[in-house]
């Protein structure tokens, strides 16, 4: 007996989504059926978490969550003979299941199912997974009976909610560790004042990072990222300021419940990178990233925020600063909140014919 599943997806993107129908068929092939056999199909979703044991030991922390499970009796919808010999036969039998739209969990609110995900850092393991299964069970001797089966994991992909994220943020760099100039001034004028003053004031470089509204990053597409460095007129007349390097990542902190405990792995996806020197030459500069500035995210699965799992993202750019080129670099460091999505499907619509 040889079975298989085949899937039918109306959809054109690679994975399924929250709600999506599931329709297949499982074909049984080489073996005719003298009493009809007990066939079902079983359609579901596990979350497994794995902790290694940091000493060389073979005990290891695992739990299996299972998210959803749905099954149903199958039937045979017709049977062809091939190349007209009764005893080779081929058996079809359709399949229709629904993706759930959340998570079955015992939290209050509505979390959402997690990505098709398999993330390993030899320390921690997790793994989510949706498969559609389909066994036989046929009689061969009196009671005795036969099992077979055969299982097909599923593609899945859950975008987030969108919710209010900040769209840009600002970082600040003391203008003395630019310039000596500012440091001695600073420590002429602190030894003239009482200790009962307010703090005297000190220049500071800003670099601001602004992403569009929202700040979301669709996989597969450029996201834009502006760079603007506010200097103050007074740095600017002391030194002679150069923008040395753009660096810019995203960062993955991904944590899953184990028991009681969430277990955390954090990934780092290199981006973009530029050296050179561009000097900054007005108070309010924005940096001209050319290619660079057009952000891509690729292999990495959606934002989630759920009770079992979270995946949460982070764009980082760091920006190194001197005065002149042969002065020491400082480096500015922002992190800016993200979201991560895959990209809507596309439908094309029939135009209608107008005779």
């Amino acid at each position: 007996m040889k079975l298989s599943l085949r899937i039918d997806h109306e959809s054109s993107l690679p994975s399924f989504r929250p709600g999506d129908l599931l329709r297949g068929t499982l074909e049984i092939r080489g073996c005719v059926f003298k009493s009809l056999p007990r066939i079902t199909a079983t359609f579901s979703g596990r979350l497994t978490v794995k902790v290694y044991p940091e000493v060389n030991t073979y005990c290891s922390n695992e739990f299996n969550y299972v998210l959803f499970e749905q099954s149903e009796d199958l039937k045979i919808l017709q049977s062809t003979a091939i190349n007209d010999n009764p005893d080779s036969c081929v058996y079809v039998c359709p399949i229709e299941f629904k993706f759930p739209t959340s998570l079955n969990c015992a939290c209050g609110d509505t979390c959402q199912l997690p990505s098709s995900l398999s993330v390993n850092n030899g320390k921690l393991r997790i793994k989510s997974t949706y498969m559609l299964s389909a066994t036989v069970e046929r009689s061969v001797i009196g009671k005795i009976t036969r099992t077979n089966g055969v299982k097909q994991e599923l593609p899945f992909s859950c975008n987030p909610i969108v919710n209010d994220l900040a769209a840009s943020c600002t970082v600040a760099l003391s203008a003395d560790k630019l310039s000596q100039d500012f440091k001695d001034s600073s420590r002429e004028i602190i030894g003239l004042i009482c200790e009962v003053s307010p703090p005297t004031y000190s220049p500071s470089l800003q670099m601001e990072v602004i992403l569009p509204e929202s700040p979301v990053l669709t996989r597969g597409r450029g996201t834009p990222v502006r760079l603007v460095l506010h200097t103050p007129r007074e740095l600017m007349q002391r030194a002679n300021i150069y923008v040395r390097s753009v660096e810019i990542q995203l960062e993955a902190d991904i944590s899953a419940l184990l028991r009681s405990t969430w277990q955390n792995m954090r990934d780092t996806r290199l981006g973009n990178t530029i050296n050179g020197a561009v000097p900054i030459k007005s108070e309010h500069f924005e940096l001209d990233l050319g290619a660079w500035g057009t952000f891509a995210v690729m292999q990495s699965r959606p934002s989630l925020n759920s009770c079992l799992l979270k995946i949460a993202y982070s764009l980082e750019v760091v920006a190194g600063i001197s005065n002149g080129l042969e002065g020491s670099i400082q480096y500015l460091k922002a992190s800016l909140d993200v979201l991560v999505m895959d990209p809507p499907p596309t439908y094309q619509a029939a135009a209608d014919q107008i005779p």
